[in-house]
């Protein structure tokens, strides 16, 4: 995942989400996506916010609270690659 800013030098988001965290995230995904469709309501957006932020393993929320559910020493950088 790349972003450039307006210098076009390119940022790199750091993974701040551990597995744990991560499959937290689908399971509740899933259940706020599937009550959203059976009682027609908006818990979809969460849902899927949910899945999106459980997918690239980045929560942006985390950040100003300086969050990382990875455990020590083990954050990593998405780089372009996808290493």
């Amino acid at each position: 995942m790349r972003w450039y800013c307006d210098s076009g030098r390119m940022l790199y988001m750091k993974i701040n989400m551990g597995s744990t965290d991560r499959i937290l995230r689908v399971i509740g995904g899933i259940i706020l996506i599937g009550a959203g469709i059976y009682f027609r309501a908006w818990w979809i957006i969460f849902g899927v916010l949910l899945l999106v932020t459980s997918a690239i393993g980045y929560c942006p929320l985390y950040v100003p609270f300086k969050i990382c559910t990875i455990g020590k020493g083990k954050s990593k950088d998405i780089k372009p690659d996808g290493s």
